[in-house]
C-alpha cells in the first residue's frame, strides 16, 4: 500500500525497511495544578488508588518511580499548593527563583538598566547591538568568558522583558 503525504518517499528498494522508532522523552513531567490533583487523590483514597487512577498502564520501575515521585510531591505539598493556586505559575513544571537561570548577577542587570535609562533620558536610542556589547562588557569584567555568556538576542529579549525595556524599542 503506498504511503501518503508522510514527508520525502523512501528510496527504491526501501519501501519495506521499517521505520526508526520514535525518539522522545518517556518522562513526563506534570504542572503544579496536575501535582496537587494527584496529591489531593493520595491523601483522600490512598496509594493504590492513586496508582490506578494516574498511572493505570505503568508497570514496573517505572510503577515504582511514579510512586516515589508521588510520595516527593506530597513531602512537598505546601510548595505546590502556592504555586498551583497562583494563577501564571500553576501550568508550569518547575519553578526558579528570580536570577537563578541568569548568568549575569542582579547588580550588573541592574547597572546595566541604569545605563539604557541614562541613553534614553538623553535620547539616544539602545540598539540590541549596543546592549549586547556592553552586556559582554560586563560579563567579561565579572570574569565570565564569551564561551559562557554570549549576550544571545534570547539573553537580551528576556533582560528587556524582565525589567520593562521592551515597549517600543528599536532592535
Amino acid at each position: 500500500m503506498p504511503r501518503v503525504g508522510l514527508g520525502r518517499p523512501p528510496l527504491p528498494g526501501n519501501e519495506n525497511t521499517p521505520k526508526k522508532a520514535p525518539s522522545g522523552l518517556k518522562r513526563k513531567r506534570l504542572t503544579y495544578e496536575q501535582k496537587l490533583r494527584v496529591i489531593k487523590c493520595y491523601e483522600a483514597h490512598g496509594m493504590p488508588e492513586t496508582m490506578d487512577r494516574f498511572y493505570p498502564n505503568v508497570v514496573g520501575a517505572a510503577r515504582e518511580s511514579a510512586r516515589k515521585n508521588i510520595h516527593l510531591w506530597v513531602s512537598s505539598k505546601h510548595h505546590i499548593q502556592e504555586q498551583a493556586n497562583d494563577p501564571t505559575r500553576s501550568t508550569q513544571r518547575a519553578a526558579r527563583s528570580r536570577g537563578v537561570g541568569i548568568t549575569l548577577t542582579l547588580d550588573v542587570e541592574d547597572r546595566l538598566v541604569r545605563w539604557i535609562c541614562d541613553l534614553r533620558t538623553q535620547g539616544i536610542p539602545v540598539t540590541h547591538a549596543m546592549l549586547r556589547e556592553k552586556a559582554l562588557e560586563a560579563a567579561q569584567a565579572m570574569g565570565l568568558s564569551h564561551a559562557v555568556f554570549k549576550a544571545s538576542e534570547t539573553w537580551i529579549t528576556g533582560f528587556k522583558h524582565r525589567h520593562g525595556l521592551d515597549r517600543d524599542d528599536p532592535k
